[in-house]
């Protein structure tokens, strides 16, 4: 019988949440997603070289393909890591990253690989309006229509994801009032977490400098997503989105901006290098 392989999180680390069109409206996912690898093998004293696979999670293929469409092996490139490392892009909508956490979890325990990283980055605000693919042979007469990728987040020929996601919630007797209470409760746990300084820079959180034309850098943070002010009563007067029958903007995910990483190594090696135990 095989050695079981026990996995540890030897680092992690995030970028503050930006809120759609906030201040990391015009920053790149895919520059995100190289901020958060640098940062988190600093941490952890361990050189990309090292890494023997990276996983990426990307869900807006649309925002991505403005710069390539293998967002992971140009995050990775742009962090400085060896050309020689593996990596794979994965897009599994909202769970992408916790996806790609999961594969690299996989390997370890498969006893294939000893050190992975788990990576995910997103930035909804600069998903582009794009033209039918029709255009590029030209067109006669007639207004030519834009499509935006966001508006609806649906599959083409599917519901909105709102829509299946109001039916699989009452399905299983989950109402829009449950829903809001839920929403409501994580926004005040934020902020107790936040008047008790659990959110510090080094710790879960990196500071980002976004650099400016004629002005020093903009220091960032802090997450602008939350609403501390929100209350049930807000939350109810909401419209439902997309013809869902549960689903509203204060129940349901922001369209937000940032990227995390998690830094994965098999219990010996971690042993082997005084990391993460």
């Amino acid at each position: 019988m095989k050695e079981r392989n026990n996995v540890v999180v030897v680092s992690a680390v995030r970028t503050p949440f930006g809120k759609f069109g906030g201040t990391l409206k015009d920053i790149p996912s895919i520059d995100l997603g190289a901020m958060v690898i640098r940062e988190v093998l600093r941490r952890s004293n361990v050189k990309g070289e090292e890494v023997e696979e990276i996983y990426y999670g990307s869900a807006v293929p649309g925002e991505v393909a403005l710069e390539t469409d293998v967002p992971a092996r140009q995050a990775t490139l742009k962090a400085g890591m060896p050309s020689e490392c593996v990596s794979i892009t994965v897009d599994r909508a909202c769970c992408s990253s916790l996806a790609a956490v999961r594969l690299g979890y996989r390997a370890i325990k498969a006893g294939e690989i000893e050190i992975a990283l788990g990576v995910g980055a997103e930035n909804m605000s600069r998903t582009p309006l794009v033209l039918p693919p029709g255009v590029r042979w030209g067109s006669r007469l007639g207004s030519i229509e834009l499509w935006d990728c966001l508006y609806g987040l649906g599959y083409k020929g599917f519901n909105p994801v709102s829509v299946d996601a109001g039916e699989v919630a009452l399905e299983y007797g989950i109402t829009r009032e449950d829903q809001d209470r839920w929403a409501y409760q994580s926004q005040m746990k934020y902020a107790r977490a936040f008047s008790e300084g659990k959110f510090k820079i080094g710790e879960e959180l990196m500071r980002l400098e976004i650099p400016q034309k004629k002005s020093p850098p903009i220091v960032f943070e802090r997450d602008e997503f939350p609403k501390p002010d929100t209350t049930l009563e807000k939350l109810s007067k909401l419209p439902l989105v997309y013809g869902s029958r549960t689903v509203t903007a204060g129940n349901a995910p922001g369209l937000d901006t940032g990227a995390s990483a998690i830094l994965m190594m098999s219990e010996r090696k971690a042993k082997a290098r005084g990391l993460g135990l």
